[in-house]
């Protein structure tokens, strides 16, 4: 339909679908391609961004942590401010990067188990916060009311993780929060009399659910 509704019938050569595309680092060589090879599942890497072994502490990759809902930009940004702070020699990987990484692979691979093959797809919020903990960038619940109303219901937008710590520019943040009212996010009434009676009662159902 075009922009007055109506059907239109179009002719096309050729549809091209972004799909179907395989990850190959071929491309990439190291000196001793035996020993040193690059795993291309990204859930081996460190935070979706640094491979095992000594190439995780040359080489980073940044646009591979897919969160299955936000956006793939704001992961790009953190991971990118975390690569900052490694470059100038504030920060350092951890020893283990390689043990820690694995661990969160598999506990990936669990939860999105229905999608075995989206080897990128990562949990938004917890991907954020963990990287924001070994930046120094992760929000802290405000004090003022109106700020923790907007803390506890707004989705995590990036500008949170510039509230405070490492990076942090508060009048950047503020002008984008104070945009918005504190109850925006909240569904209005009678829907949010539902919203919250569902939010006290999935508990006991889902309790129920895992004994029967």
């Amino acid at each position: 339909k075009n922009q007055h509704s109506e059907k239109v019938d179009v002719d096309f050569d050729v549809v091209v679908a972004c799909t179907g595309f395989e990850m190959d680092f071929s491309w990439i060589s190291t000196s001793n391609p035996t020993t040193i090879k690059l795993d291309p599942n990204p859930r081996t890497w460190f935070k979706h961004c640094f491979p095992p072994g000594p190439l995780g502490e040359h080489l980073a990759f940044v646009g591979f942590a897919r969160p299955h809902q936000g956006g793939i930009p704001q992961c790009a940004e953190m991971v990118s401010r975390y690569i900052a702070q490694l470059r100038v020699g504030n920060l350092k990987l951890p020893s283990n990067f390689a043990e820690i990484a694995k661990k969160e692979g598999i506990a990936e691979s669990e939860c999105y188990h229905l999608a075995p093959n989206n080897k990128l797809v990562v949990d938004y919020l917890a991907y954020m916060i963990s990287v924001a903990k070994l930046v120094g960038c992760a929000p802290k619940v405000p004090e003022n009311p109106i700020d923790m109303i907007k803390y506890w219901t707004f989705p995590m937008w990036p500008c949170f993780f510039r509230t405070q710590g490492v990076g942090a520019n508060p009048t950047a943040a503020n002008s984008v929060l104070n945009k918005f009212g504190p109850f925006d996010s909240l569904a209005p009434m009678p829907l949010l009399a539902v919203e919250i009676g569902f939010s006290f009662c999935m508990p006991f159902v889902n309790f129920f659910f895992i004994l029967f």
